[in-house]
């Protein structure tokens, strides 16, 4: 028994640390309440600002994108619309905004990538869609999981 004790003594003392060390910057003594609170004050602080940041604008985070309008233009009985967003392959969703004077409306059109784009499905619409002939502006938003992008053109609808 006395052997054991021994070298039990003999391990201690030689693994234990010394909580007064002064020559190193290492603090191993347990936080005083002081600093479990600073600490906490810090915890509540990252999660105020991840709570805030998901509240944001979901788009400003998002890439923006090119979108090019392919055609816009009235073939005899119907009005065609294309668009596509260039250099992403992602699927999303755009929308087709339409206005004149006080007069607007929009439609929503999935967007299915392809091997290096993004094409919009295509917009069918009857001139009787349109409150008035004349000219109208028409934008596309492109928007999917991590990209948006816009673009605008004109259109001449005929009654």
């Amino acid at each position: 028994m006395y052997l054991g004790n021994h070298h039990y003594g003999w391990w201690k003392q030689k693994t234990s640390v010394n909580l007064e060390n002064t020559d190193s910057e290492i603090n191993y003594r347990p936080a005083d309440q002081e600093v479990i609170e600073e600490g906490q004050k810090i915890k509540e602080e990252i999660i105020k600002k991840e709570e805030q940041s998901e509240n944001q604008n979901p788009d400003s985070e998002k890439k923006i994108v090119s979108v090019t309008i392919v055609d816009a233009a009235q073939y005899q009985d119907g009005i065609e619309v294309r668009a596509f967003a260039d250099k992403i392959t992602e699927d999303g969703e755009c929308t087709y905004g339409f206005s004149k004077n006080n007069d607007s409306f929009t439609r929503k059109m999935p967007a299915k990538a392809d091997a290096a784009s993004t094409p919009c499905a295509a917009l069918n619409l009857k001139p009787e869609d349109f409150t008035q002939a004349g000219t109208w502006e028409v934008t596309v938003r492109y928007v999917s999981q991590n990209a948006t992008g816009f673009a605008k053109t004109t259109l001449e609808v005929k009654k």
